[in-house]
């Protein structure tokens, strides 16, 4: 039996109200060659049941004894994933139709992506455009790039380059994102218009606490931290020091934001330890952050290859 090309993942808890879509939308994809990794982590209502009512052969699912948490789950699924690349479709979210196909159409044309992920417009590239690792290293720590925040089901991954990383990052509750940053330091990654799935915004979401509390500013200052200061970071000499520069500067005011000018003071020391900021560091507050890489820093012309340019597609596609 070949590799599928894709590996679509669903995990579950308790989504016995979207599953159902979910699982058809996936099922209706235009473009076949993928595996369907369904795991339940252990739902109280009646998802596992709906789940169990469908006997395509592509799909492979499981109920988990005991439930494992969001990023546990996500990890066991990708060790158990057989495709090339694998797209995280949750338990509330829809793939659109031609999401697939368009992928498998980016792939042919550009090979050496690592991964394809959707973002929103902006000037400096046409899109598709394949992002090397020094590329995407500038716009996260020399501009205002948001492509690590862009959630799962917008972001496809190719299953050898995320183990390499070590997996799903499991002790973070922003394991997306940490996982996201260190992926598009290291390997190539295809931006591509955002919009290749739904996913669904509501009430007491696990994203709504992070960003309401201070756990998300936590694990990005962890994850940057890392990243910057690691011997593997691309940056050097002046754009080195610049990014880390902006790093404490922006740690800085984020912190003040979060905190003093919310008189949350007990909360600010709290944070000052948990970081180690110095009371140096503070000076930041004062520091303009430069941002060389920024979406408002329009290169002429602007990046381009010429996907866009030669009539006609690869059309090499059968499934």
């Amino acid at each position: 039996m070949s590799q599928p090309l894709f590996t679509v993942a669903t995990i579950t808890y308790n989504s016995s109200k979207w599953v159902r879509e979910t699982i058809e939308s996936v099922l209706s994809s235009r473009y076949a060659d993928f595996e369907y990794i369904i795991s339940d982590d252990c739902s109280t209502d009646d998802t596992w049941k709906i789940i169990s009512e469908y006997k395509d052969p592509r799909i492979r699912a499981w109920k988990n004894e005991s439930n494992i948490g969001e990023y546990p789950n996500r990890q066991k699924v990708l060790e158990r994933a057989t495709g090339k690349y694998i797209l995280y479709i949750d338990g509330d979210d829809i793939l659109y139709k031609g999401t697939l196909r368009n992928y498998a159409e980016y792939l042919e044309y550009f090979p050496d992506a690592d991964g394809v992920w959707g973002i929103p417009y902006h000037n400096r590239a046409i899109f598709p455009y394949l992002y090397r690792p020094l590329e995407m290293t500038r716009l996260v720590y020399l501009g205002s790039c948001n492509i690590p925040y862009i959630g799962f089901s917008e972001s496809l991954f190719r299953i050898e380059a995320v183990n390499a990383l070590g997996g799903i990052p499991l002790d973070y509750t922003t394991g997306d994102t940490c996982l996201k940053k260190k992926f598009c330091c290291r390997y190539n990654v295809l931006v591509v218009p955002m919009g290749n799935a739904y996913w669904r915004v509501r009430e007491n979401q696990a994203s709504d606490k992070i960003r309401s509390g201070l756990t998300g500013f936590l694990e990005n200052y962890r994850t940057d931290k890392e990243l910057l200061f690691s011997n593997d970071i691309l940056l050097k000499g002046d754009e080195l020091i610049l990014a880390r520069n902006n790093f404490r500067a922006r740690t800085v005011k984020l912190l003040v934001s979060k905190t003093v000018m919310k008189f949350r003071f007990h909360l600010f020391f709290k944070m000052k330890n948990r970081t180690g900021l110095k009371i140096k560091d503070f000076c930041s507050l004062l520091t303009r952050i430069k941002e060389p890489y920024s979406y408002n820093n329009i290169p002429d012309p602007p990046l381009k290859n010429d996907y866009n340019f030669i009539p006609g597609q690869p059309g090499k596609i059968s499934h």
